[in-house]
């Protein structure tokens, strides 16, 4: 069986005009089993002392998550938001990118209990451990090379 991949082109323009646009986050590969992309670290994410700000990760980790929950809906009738983010940062980054790709864990109808912690790493090995529930959802983002 052939899995749907969504058109990216379209995803990203659809995103251009949001803060996923603003901040440079790029979806690279949409199906039903996860959601790819990436965010830069630029002027646009760092904090005051030219690190990769934490909220423009925990951003990254809530933009890809909710798009992949939003694959497994009826957008006419339908939507996905975040209830609950949770990030640790045990590693930083100055500039490059960082990568991420989001894997629901449950898909359902009601709210779901968090998973065991996992581990994020970002394009020089560091780490951090978003857990995202979504309304009948739970995702894990990976962010990595």
């Amino acid at each position: 069986m052939m899995k749907k991949t969504f058109d990216t082109d379209k995803i990203n323009n659809f995103n251009s005009n949001t803060m996923v646009g603003h901040i440079g986050i790029e979806i690279l590969k949409a199906n039903k089993d996860y959601v790819s992309g990436r965010m830069p670290v630029d002027k646009r994410t760092t904090q005051p002392y030219g690190l990769l700000h934490g909220g423009a990760s925990v951003a990254f980790a809530e933009s890809l998550g909710s798009f992949a929950g939003s694959l497994h809906i009826n957008w006419e009738k339908e939507a996905v938001v975040g209830v609950e983010i949770n990030a640790n940062h045990l590693k930083s980054i100055r500039s490059g990118w960082v990568f991420g790709k989001a894997t629901p864990i449950k898909i359902g109808k009601k709210i779901a209990n968090p998973p065991k912690k996992s581990s994020f790493r970002d394009r020089v090995g560091g780490h951090f451990q978003p857990t995202i529930i979504f309304n009948g959802f739970l995702f894990s983002t990976i962010l990595d090379e």
